[in-house]
């Protein structure tokens, strides 16, 4: 299963205003983002099956051998393989981009090997992180945010 033609096009669209990177030094004052750990590889999409709601720090590893990358999809009531069935109808079949696929931010397109970190805010529901490079057929991972307010976004120089 490949997702590349699907997320591909939007993530590039997107990816500027839904990821805030920077590097594990960078100091954002107040509550600090709840640390949450993404690996993927050749086989496959691994990530926490919960998160608190609020600020999360995404270190997203690739531990593969190919490129690959991680963006979080609010589900809102639908499954990881509707959203991919979805995607595809879109972005093969030149169909709409339902209005329920909400993207949530992510790290873009890593060669293997690489890290990357994402400062994303995310409220309580159901979400999934997909591999947009993958073949795999768990090229995703769902979690769901739930429980008390994690961290708070840091500030800004703006």
């Amino acid at each position: 299963m490949r997702l590349t033609p699907f997320f591909a096009l939007l993530f590039a669209a997107l990816a500027f205003g839904l990821t805030a990177c920077g590097d594990d030094d960078d100091d954002g004052g107040g509550d600090q983002p709840q640390v949450f750990e993404i690996e993927v590889n050749e086989e496959g999409v691994t990530a926490p099956e919960t998160a608190k709601p609020g600020a999360l720090e995404v270190r997203f590893s690739n531990t593969g051998k190919r490129d690959h990358s991680a963006q979080i999809i609010a589900l809102d009531g639908h499954t990881p393989e509707e959203t991919i069935k979805a995607g595809e109808a879109w972005g093969e079949g030149g169909g709409e981009l339902p209005e329920w696929i909400r993207f949530a931010g992510g790290v873009g397109t890593t060669k293997g090997g690489g890290a990357g970190t994402a400062v994303v805010d995310l409220e309580p529901g159901d979400y999934a992180v997909f591999d947009i490079d993958s073949d795999a057929d768990d090229a995703f991972a769902a979690f769901t945010v739930e429980g008390d307010e994690g961290g708070e976004l840091p500030d800004t120089d703006e």
